[in-house]
């Protein structure tokens, strides 16, 4: 009787403390409910101040970010700055290629004028606006502090010590971001000669990224946990959180980061298949475009087949496609040999047949509906085009030089470029006609590869004005600097890597 009786205790305590249990759990969900409630109130008030602010004159505003967002809105001209100071940089060791193209980002004046406005004592945080993941939901306004951002800071003491210490006879060191694109990708920590376009890819990634990751945290923050907290606890937040979270996390990565108000342009990829005459399209975004180099008249001779074949056989009876085509066609027109034939190639029509056959969405799902086999794909004749369908205001265009299959070598091949870039015909309609629209370029630095693929250097010419309308350019090599006597002239003679174009 006596085990009885304790089996019974055992049985009555574990029960109360199951119900006790339960009961603390019922309090943490109304007190989540109760945080969430009281957050969605909270949000709908700063809505509705929003709202109503938003019929106010803008002289209202004195947030310095929201002036400057206002300012970079795309098409909307920025204010004419200085020229920036020139000087050499010491070679660290075969880091010519790095050396290089930070003369070419030291004279990217918008970039500089960001990391300022960034750094500014008055400025305390930066302001991102993250849209809901889910239909009617709120947005989540982030703010996160300026520091610490290790790639933004180390850029903004390379434009200061330039500012403060540069001049055509004082040579810099830039040990600190060598230092952090080395830590980012260990092959930069050696000191074996590397690419600059790689280098200048991993550098901007850097700066990107650092600033994605700095609204993640302060996103796990808001929902009171971290990044590493969800590896090891991943049932810390309710399946409902948890889902939001991730959705908050994914519409992250789409942010407009500082760089991409710099060099961030976007790409319209469009398919037009042949059979049903479908033309999906998707967007890209770029920081720079890589242009292939054109021999003789092949673009010429190819884009007339190419407009030829599609008319002929697959747009005779489609009003839409064959002025689709057209139009195309019109932008394209053949060009004479060097940056604009790159540019017409990179943005020519491409057909996809024989081998190339492209998976047509529409004509795939046409057939599974009729054969009812769900590993049934249509293999269809495409067209493929692509154009920029919004532009950036530094366009970098880097040239496809190096090559590793079927043999390594490198393409010496001289590529013409002017001072002055149209970058209208390779655009869409919609992006020439917007409103304040400028698709002219100037060029201010081009970046040099001379030698072979095993023993090149690289070199750096830049533009600089002289206070007036007369600009003068100038020839770097590591950390000897020297004019350009016959200006212009010694620059379109070079064997251009990458190029440097500020939109007018």
């Amino acid at each position: 009787m006596l085990s009885n009786l304790a089996v019974e205790s055992h049985d009555t305590v574990k029960n109360k403390l199951q119900s006790l249990y339960e009961i603390e759990k019922l309090q943490k969900e109304i007190e989540r409910a109760k945080f969430r409630e009281q957050e969605l109130q909270d949000k709908n008030e700063q809505l509705n101040v929003s709202l109503n602010g938003m019929t106010k004159k803008t002289e209202d505003l004195t947030d310095e970010n929201a002036k400057l967002r206002e300012e970079l809105q795309h098409n909307k001209p920025l204010p004419t700055l200085a020229p920036r100071p020139i000087t050499g940089l010491t070679n660290l060791g075969n880091t010519c290629y790095f050396n290089s193209m930070l003369q070419g980002l030291n004279q990217a004046t918008v970039l500089f004028q960001l990391l300022s406005s960034l750094f500014d004592k008055s400025t305390k945080v930066q302001e991102h606006v993250i849209s809901s993941p889910t239909p009617g939901g709120k947005e989540l306004v982030v703010k996160i502090p300026k520091k610490p951002r290790l790639f933004a800071e180390a850029m903004y003491q390379f434009y200061q010590d330039v500012d403060s210490k540069g001049n055509d006879h004082y040579c810099l060191q830039p040990l600190r971001l060598l230092s952090l694109i080395g830590q980012k990708n260990h092959r930069f920590l050696g000191r074996s000669q590397q690419d600059s376009h790689e280098a200048f890819r991993c550098l901007l990634d850097g700066l990107r990224m650092e600033e994605i990751d700095a609204v993640k945290f302060e996103i796990y923050k808001r929902f009171g946990t971290t990044e590493e907290e969800q590896r090891r606890f991943p049932k810390k937040l309710c399946p409902e959180d948890k889902t939001l979270l991730r959705g908050y996390l994914r519409k992250a990565t789409k942010i407009t980061t500082m760089l991409d108000k710099v060099f961030g342009g976007v790409l319209v990829n469009t398919i037009v298949c042949h059979r049903c005459h479908d033309t999906p399209q998707t967007y890209e975004p770029f920081l720079d475009l890589s242009l292939p180099i054109t021999k003789d008249n092949y673009l010429i001779s190819s884009l007339k087949a190419a407009f030829a074949s599609a008319k002929k056989s697959i747009l005779k009876d489609d009003a839409a496609l064959q002025k689709h085509l057209e139009d195309h066609q019109c932008k394209h027109k053949p060009l004479s040999k060097g940056i604009d034939s790159s540019l017409s190639e990179f943005t020519a029509l491409d057909e996809l047949d024989d081998d190339n056959k492209f998976i047509c969405q529409k004509c795939t799902a046409q057939l599974q509906k009729k054969s009812g086999k769900d590993d049934d794909y249509a293999l269809c004749n495409v067209s493929k085009s692509l154009v920029i369908d919004q532009l950036p205001k530094v366009l970098i265009l880097h040239f496809k030089r190096f090559y590793l299959e079927p043999v390594v070598r490198k393409d010496n091949e001289h590529v013409s470029f002017s001072k002055v870039l149209d970058m209208a015909p390779y655009c869409t309609t919609e992006c020439i006609e917007k409103p304040g629209m400028n698709a002219l370029y100037t060029l201010f630095a081009v970046v040099v590869h001379s030698g072979t693929l095993h023993g090149g250097h690289y070199t750096a010419f830049v533009n600089k004005s002289d206070g007036s309308e007369n600009k003068e350019w100038y020839y770097i090599s590591d950390s000897h600097v020297s004019k350009c006597h016959n200006g212009f002239k010694d620059v379109e003679r070079c064997q251009a890597y990458m190029l440097f174009y500020e939109q007018n």
